[in-house]
């Protein structure tokens, strides 16, 4: 709701009719978040800004449980309140003892560990594709949004993505793909125990 507000409004400042930036702003929103990869217009000529809202959507990605396969929101709930479970934690007395709570539902410290080191991955398989990206003369946004689309498996383009891109990005976008859907991980440990023979 407020990523799709956000686009919303930046599309109204922009000029766009009221009625036609709240639908599209909503759809492309919803398609970045689930995965589905449907868009209504041309999303290279939307601004930086929209771009950015749009990647950081196709990060997060859908439900726990869902087809998208980028961090999943329950991992960004995790993080957001493990921030302040570990401020409050290294606030109390060393003695006390302050059980990571969302809900009902008590969290071991190792899932919240496990959490952190995936997301932490996620971001530096993100980055790294879209440093790649950008040697190639592509803009910061646009970058974040192609890797962001292919880390996740959602199917949005810019416009980098084609046949005729330098056979370099073919490849990091290919690979994002790869550890996107299997969530790197198995992916680590199977190359781990290739290099260990």
């Amino acid at each position: 709701i407020v990523f799709s507000g956000i686009l919303f409004i930046h599309r109204m400042v922009e000029g766009v009719f009221p009625l036609t930036s709240l639908l599209r702003s909503n759809f492309h929103l919803i398609s970045a978040l689930t995965g589905t990869g449907f868009s209504l217009s041309n999303l290279s000529s939307l601004s930086d800004f929209d771009k950015t809202i749009l990647a950081i959507a196709m990060v997060f990605g859908g439900a726990y449980g869902s087809t998208s396969s980028a961090l999943k929101l329950i991992r960004v709930v995790v993080l957001f309140y493990g921030i302040f479970w570990y401020i409050k934690k290294r606030l109390a007395p060393k003695s006390a003892i302050i059980p990571f709570k969302i809900g009902k539902k008590v969290f071991d410290v190792s899932e919240v560990r496990d959490v952190a080191i995936y997301t932490t991955t996620y971001i530096i398989l993100l980055i790294v594709g879209a440093l790649i990206l950008m040697l190639y003369g592509n803009s910061l946004a646009d970058s974040l949004f192609e890797v962001a689309s292919a880390e996740g498996n959602v199917g949005l383009s810019v416009g980098i993505t084609s046949a005729a891109m330098p056979i370099v990005e073919k490849i990091t976008l290919i690979l994002e793909m790869w550890f996107g859907r299997l969530e790197i991980f198995p992916i680590l440990i199977m190359l781990a125990d290739i290099l260990k023979k």
